[in-house]
């Protein structure tokens, strides 16, 4: 098995040379009636894109959260309102913690196993992030980023499901 430097520096390759279409529509074949609020990342890069699917969850009403990175740790804003440039250089919005209840957390990575670990690019911000959240936990992204087995440590924290442009894939317990 790789580590995870190693997926890292092949993912990172592969996803930038991909040419596949977003995840949007796959990711709206699950019914969302009730979970009402998404925290979303924002993609940079070659990452599956989020503005198509962040701009329809708005139109259906649901409230969209987007992260932001103040002294070292991740916080969910509303998606509202002004926005700068924040850690890494990933637009973020000028607001406050949210502060109520999280149904869904999509998160960005750079590769998931099938046991739901994953694969995120070495910050640990997530995962301290979803330490205290009771949300469900989704991998976004595409299916190249699908492997077998991922290495694991303690403070890893899994997914719950899978959505990529060919649709849902459950977790193996």
């Amino acid at each position: 098995m790789c580590t995870k430097s190693e997926y890292r520096a092949k993912m990172k390759e592969l996803r930038k040379n991909a040419s596949l279409p977003s995840p949007c529509e796959r990711f709206f074949e699950a019914d969302w009636t009730e979970k009402h609020t998404f925290f979303v990342y924002r993609s940079i890069a070659s990452e599956a894109d989020t503005s198509a699917l962040i701009a329809r969850l708005k139109g259906m009403g649901k409230t969209v959260l987007t992260p932001k990175v103040e002294n070292g740790e991740l916080f969910a804003v509303l998606d509202e309102g002004e926005e700068r440039k924040g850690a890494f250089g990933i637009p973020e919005r000028i607001a406050p913690p949210y502060e109520g209840g999280i149904d869904v957390v999509l998160l960005p990575l750079l590769a998931v196993d099938k046991r739901g670990v994953r694969l995120g690019y070495g910050g640990g911000y997530y995962d301290r992030f979803l330490k205290n959240c009771s949300a469900e936990r989704i991998g976004y992204c595409y299916s190249f980023q699908v492997v077998e087995e991922l290495p694991f440590e303690a403070h890893d924290e899994r997914v719950h499901r899978v959505c990529t442009e060919e649709g849902w894939i459950p977790i193996k317990g």
